[in-house]
């Protein structure tokens, strides 16, 4: 209801796209406005380039500043000017730190780790990668009923998301009157498969559920956006990208982006210039955990345009091309059947 309640309020963008299945690289591009492959952040070690403006310096440098609370406190690379509060889950902090810093404008950025898998709040290591296990367990059972029990505990997950979490910082923001002066932002980084897409060897893996593949439930994510300058009540249908969302911030402050930094590849959803006609999308394998040992950098590219999908298999050498209109779930391949589809897609996703 939480949640439901601010798209009502606000604008509900129903063709969102986040621009990488997993979260590094798509957070990265989230804060800079710019695609993965122009960043290099394909590892879990994200190190930003040194001419590239992050959400968080131009609040820095034009407003108050910012502050985030996270589950790694390793998430941004250590980058200078990043202002990592406490974890995420602390909700008191969140709030005492609102109460505290209402007197000035800031970008506050809030990752809640608890609907990513294992779907609950794991404080430690081993608990962590004990709940995956079990996660990946389930759905590799073979027995009646285990996926949805899965399915159910991601939904709970992100019910308590909104009731719990989004429900007390909405309701902080109201008490403090500064609710209908802020922009807020819902949405994620990714979505989840559930034994949708196999691994290598026809069973289901961490890196199956989100991160190896570029399929509709792992990268049509939602974005709401509310605020006093943000259209109440609109759903919106047009195709927008989360390397959208930081010009869309910039132009709600009355910002323009800093032209010492490199230019943005997105582009204000609520601007006077043309909308965006695709999206590019990329991932790698990572078929392990590991920060030292990555494959190579981009395995996996995607590119929509016009209701069609075209990905990209660079390892395998496999195109697969889908209508996203007639086929959602991407189950009927026409690569082989719409030759001129598809050297029109390829020729996009090479551009």
């Amino acid at each position: 209801p939480t949640i439901d309640a601010l798209a009502a309020e606000g604008t509900n963008f129903q063709r969102h796209y986040t621009v990488a299945p997993w979260t590094n690289p798509s957070v990265a591009s989230f804060v800079t406005g710019l695609y993965p492959h122009r960043l290099n952040t394909f590892s879990y070690k994200t190190v930003f380039p040194p001419d590239v403006k992050t959400m968080f310096d131009y609040w820095n440098e034009r407003a108050g500043g910012n502050a985030c609370f996270l589950k790694n406190f390793h998430f941004f690379g250590g980058r200078e000017g990043i202002e990592i509060v406490d974890y995420v889950w602390h909700t008191h902090a969140i709030l005492d730190w609102l109460e505290q810093n209402d007197d000035r404008d800031y970008v506050l950025y809030l990752h809640y780790w608890n609907t990513h898998l294992p779907y609950f709040t794991r404080y430690s290591a081993d608990a962590y990668f004990a709940g995956l296990r079990d996660i990946v367990a389930l759905l590799n059972s073979g027995r009646a009923g285990d996926v949805a029990r899965v399915q159910r505990l991601y939904r709970h997950a992100i019910e308590r998301a909104s009731e719990e979490f989004v429900y007390a910082v909405v309701e902080k923001l109201d008490k403090l009157g500064s609710l209908k002066d802020a922009n807020l932002v819902i949405t994620a980084d990714h979505g989840e498969s559930f034994g949708d897409r196999e691994g290598p060897d026809g069973k289901v893996d961490v890196f199956g559920m989100h991160g190896r593949h570029l399929y509709e439930e792992v990268v049509h994510v939602p974005l709401i956006l509310k605020g006093p300058e943000v259209p109440a009540g609109k759903t919106a249908d047009n195709l927008t990208r989360s390397i959208d969302v930081l010009p869309t911030l910039l132009a709600l402050n009355g910002w323009e982006p800093d032209p010492a930094s490199r230019p943005m590849d997105g582009r204000d959803l609520f601007g006077p210039g043309p909308k965006a006609e695709d999206l590019y999308l990329m991932t790698t394998y990572l078929d392990r955990f590991d920060d030292d040992v990555i494959s190579e950098p981009f395995e996996k590219y995607g590119y929509l345009k016009d209701g069609w999908k075209l990905i990209h298999d660079k390892d395998r050498g496999v195109f697969e091309l889908y209508d996203l209109g007639a086929d959602p779930d991407e189950r009927n391949d026409l690569a082989a059947r719409e030759a001129e589809r598809l050297a029109a897609m390829k020729t996009g996703l090479a551009a």
